[in-house]
């Protein structure tokens, strides 16, 4: 039997930061596991945590979920977890934020507590007036209407079937509110003091130092007395290639100007593969990596240039690294706002600036005193946070609360 499962959804960026709550819940003395798609299992046990696939017709590995909507949440409504449910017999569940409508689901179907998980802000940083509640209702709203043949109906009387009041189609997502979020980054870098939902609690970066099964040697190729650059797209780099080979080909561009002399910079292509690179001319001052073991790295770096991925920030931070944000989609663009809003960095558009540009924004990261004070002073913060046990707490009482 299990107390807590972790129902993760397929990025990797959203795994990674649940590890070091899912550590201190297993510290505690909870039986914690994860479940998911199949993508998931190697991250996960990596960790050391057992994993359960699920949704294994629909989701083989290396599979993507967006063509496969409707027939995801038919096989949920016809109880493709139940014989996980019933076999591990959790006491909590704990859920991704980006499973929107999952969520609601589970509440009607399963006498289980659930926690929603948000590994990332979902709220924009122009959304003053939401809630984190209005904007999870707003997001099963959409998904609910784009549903299609029996679906609907399989969903209302689900719903039905557990509250005969039921008096209108807003009455359906009402439970969203009872439900906890807990966010993994602190308060502190959000832009707006938006109105909070009930039972929101905000948690530590999620940051686990040490891992030893990221070593890998690198050191050696930064010559002495070099300050270290930092480049990195994030993980999902084959979404955007196009847009990451253009800045890839203008960061190293930058690095054969004279004033780069005393800088040496790592660039890592994300495990993509060099070769399916063209990155034109490499100077000597610039190496390029597969992958890299990120924090490793940014425990040595002086700037970091990156996508905007909130992982990677919350990476920096805690190392105390500026940041050069060139968003690629999704919502690096808020993130990017954050960073330029608190002082932390410097964003960039990338089809507004030039090689010049972009080697000015390096310089400025370099010498500009205020930025480092700041990214020290929200670095004390995180630092202070990261093993603060307010989540392993909350989950106790929650879990004994009738």
């Amino acid at each position: 039997m299990i107390d807590i499962i972790f129902l993760i959804d397929f990025e990797p960026g959203h795994i990674y930061p649940t590890f070091k709550l899912a550590d201190s819940l297993s510290e505690a003395g909870f039986k914690v596991c994860f479940a998911g798609p199949a993508d998931g299992r190697k991250i996960v046990e990596k960790h050391g945590f057992d994993y359960h696939e699920v949704f294994k017709d629909l989701y083989p590995e290396g599979s993507s979920g967006d063509d496969m909507v409707n027939k995801h949440y038919t096989s949920l409504l016809s109880g493709s977890l139940d014989q996980l449910i019933e076999k591990l017999g959790p006491k909590l569940i704990m859920v991704s934020s980006y499973m929107h409508l999952e969520s609601l689901i589970l509440f009607y179907k399963y006498n289980v507590k659930l926690i929603t998980y948000c590994p990332s802000f979902l709220e924009g940083v122009s959304e003053k007036d939401l809630t984190l509640d209005g904007i999870l209702i707003n997001n099963c709203l959409k998904i609910f209407f784009s549903l299609s043949g029996e679906q609907p109906q399989m969903l209302l009387k689900l719903v039905q079937e557990k509250n005969k009041s039921l008096k209108d189609l807003k009455d359906i997502f009402q439970p969203i509110e009872k439900i906890p979020k807990m966010v993994l980054c602190p308060k502190e870098l959000r832009v707006n003091e938006t109105s909070k939902s009930k039972k929101e609690i905000y948690l530590g970066p999620g940051i686990i130092e040490n891992n030893p099964s990221e070593e890998v040697s690198f050191k050696e190729f930064l010559p002495e007395n070099k300050q270290l650059i930092f480049v990195s797209m994030g993980s999902q780099i084959k979404k955007y290639p196009d847009r990451a080979s253009q800045l890839f080909k203008m960061a190293t561009s930058f690095m054969q100007l004279p004033h780069c002399n005393d800088f040496h910079m790592f660039l890592t292509v994300g495990g993509t593969g060099i070769s399916n690179w063209n990155l034109g001319t490499v100077p000597e001052n610039v190496s390029v990596f597969n992958w890299l073991p990120q924090k490793e790295v940014l425990k040595m770096a002086s700037a970091a240039i990156i996508h905007g991925g909130l992982g990677t920030i919350k990476e920096c931070i805690f190392f105390g690294v500026p940041m050069l944000i060139v968003p690629m989609g999704r919502d690096q663009m808020d993130n990017a706002e954050r960073v330029s809003h608190h002082k932390l960095g410097v964003k960039v558009n990338l089809e507004e600036t030039n090689v010049d540009q972009l080697s000015k924004a390096v310089h400025f990261l370099m010498v500009n005193s205020e930025v480092r004070t700041n990214v020290a002073e929200m670095r004390t913060v995180f630092t202070a946070k990261n093993d603060n046990a307010e989540g392993v707490h909350f989950i106790k009482e929650y879990i004994s609360a009738s």
